[in-house]
């Protein structure tokens, strides 16, 4: 304990109770925000095939509008859905175009049993 020059005690090295607590609830939202973040994605393991719909459809690099086009894939075209990442789906076609479209633009397979 420190008594400064105008009589008020001050604690050295010890932070009051409602620090400490913010701490811990920041704490616990960053790694709440961080696994938040993860729940998008899906792995091939629960992808399966797909068929592109609604007119010719722009395959991008990555998952943004701002993304290059790497190709055109026509309607109809059956694909294999790699993952989903958000509103886009990583594909495959079977020209082996690999790129990235925007979820309403694939229609997934359902198997037959």
């Amino acid at each position: 304990m420190v008594v400064g020059l105008s009589g008020f005690v001050a604690s050295v090295g010890k932070q009051p109770v409602h620090w400490a607590r913010a701490r811990i609830a920041l704490s616990v939202l960053a790694f709440a925000a961080a696994g938040l973040t993860l729940l998008p994605w899906m792995t091939a393991s629960e992808s399966g095939a797909g068929v592109l719909i609604g007119g010719p459809v722009d395959v991008r690099s990555a998952p943004t509008m701002s993304s290059s086009a790497v190709a055109t894939v026509p309607a109809g075209q059956a694909v294999r859905l790699l993952e989903a990442y958000g509103g886009w789906v990583r594909i495959e076609s079977d020209g082996g175009t690999v790129g990235w479209v925007e979820t309403p633009s694939v229609a997934p397979l359902e198997p037959v049993t």
